[in-house]
């Protein structure tokens, strides 16, 4: 089945007891780096999120919901590419952001290793966007 804005394929012609197998793929704004993402409050009592990190969340939030990706509800393997930038910059700065809106908007119940049994990492092209894609972990 494809929904607009998001490819969603489910394949039950697997081996019987083996479950079943599924993939989504789908864009997001890319984040900012987790140096980015908070801030320390100035009386030492804590840490908030950056304007940065709150107005991804907003821009991301909307574009998960356009692509209307389903709850997942068992073990995933996820692949993030992320827009390589023309600087220096950490690849594994990026992915704590995209974990918790998952979370956020009910796809996966949490980011534990109960449900993220696999995370990769890798550049793409420079741009804006960053590319998700979610499978069934057998």
């Amino acid at each position: 089945m494809s929904v607009e804005g998001a490819n969603w394929i489910v394949d039950n012609d697997r081996e019987p007891g083996r479950g079943w197998s599924a993939y989504v793929v789908f864009e997001l704004p890319s984040p900012p780096s987790s140096n980015n993402l908070f801030g320390n409050r100035k009386d030492g009592q804590g840490r908030y999120r950056t304007r940065a990190y709150e107005d991804w969340i907003v821009h991301a939030g909307y574009a998960l919901n356009r692509a209307r990706v389903p709850t997942i509800n068992g073990p995933v393997k996820i692949t993030m590419s992320f827009p390589e930038p023309k600087g220096r910059a950490d690849l594994d700065g990026k992915p704590k952001a995209v974990d918790d809106l998952l979370v956020r908007h009910g796809i996966l119940p949490d980011d534990s290793n109960k449900y993220i049994r696999e995370l990769r990492l890798k550049w793409c092209e420079p741009g804006d966007q960053c590319r998700i894609e979610i499978e069934a972990a057998a």
